[in-house]
């Protein structure tokens, strides 16, 4: 039975793509894991069929020698084929098992290979999103510089009009200041302009008065 027919097996090809870098990890080291286990299986397997074989090589032996006394040995040499048989059906499903195992064991060694492909490139990918982070971080800073830059400007900027502004105050306190007082001289003058006139007139009055009194 080929393991890619399995249910299991048929199950986590539809999920496979599906796989987080965390499960594909973990699912590595199980595939791991079952592959170092499948491999003593197998060696065991190997074994095994190595001592069925040399038993039956020395049943086949014992039956040879056997059946030199079979008129006499008829029920011994029986009972011989019977673990003869036997040893050989016994190696025919040990040579089964073994076929399976070591498709198995393919199997495996195709997933092992499909998912140590996939963390290389996650582990790639990682790498390419670790140096994208680190100019990022890198732009951050400068940006960050920048900005604490700018915002010392507009700190002086901000003590420098509000300095500004207290002088355009004071400026213009003293233009209303002089304005009043120009005003102020302003109306002085025409108040002294007002007398002069006044003074004129009166002089005038006089002096045509005095003209008038010199030509009696």
């Amino acid at each position: 039975m080929n393991v890619k027919t399995w249910p299991w097996m048929k199950l986590y090809f539809k999920i496979k793509p599906l796989l987080q870098s965390a499960e594909t990890e973990k699912e590595l080291a199980n595939m791991k894991e079952n592959y170092e286990k499948m491999t003593a299986d197998l060696a065991k397997a190997l074994s095994t069929k190595k001592q069925m074989e040399e038993k039956l090589v020395s049943l086949t032996q014992e039956k040879n020698d056997l059946a030199l006394q079979v008129a006499s040995e008829g029920e011994s040499l029986n009972d011989a084929e019977e673990r003869c048989e036997g040893l050989i059906k016994s190696k025919i499903q040990q040579e089964a098992k073994l076929k399976e195992t070591t498709e198995r064991l393919e199997d495996e060694e195709e997933i092992n290979a499909e998912l140590t492909a996939k963390k290389r490139k996650l582990e790639d990918e990682c790498s390419e999103l670790k140096k994208d982070i680190d100019d990022l971080e890198l732009t951050l800073a400068k940006v960050e510089k920048e900005k604490h830059a700018t915002e010392n400007k507009v700190k002086n900027l901000t003590e420098e009009m509000a300095s500004m502004d207290e002088s355009v105050a004071k400026l213009t306190k003293e233009k209303k200041a002089l304005q009043e007082a120009h005003q102020q001289t302003l109306d002085d003058l025409q108040a002294e302009e007002d007398k002069v006139n006044t003074l004129t007139k009166a002089k005038t009055k006089l002096e045509q008065q005095v003209d008038d009194v010199s030509g009696v």
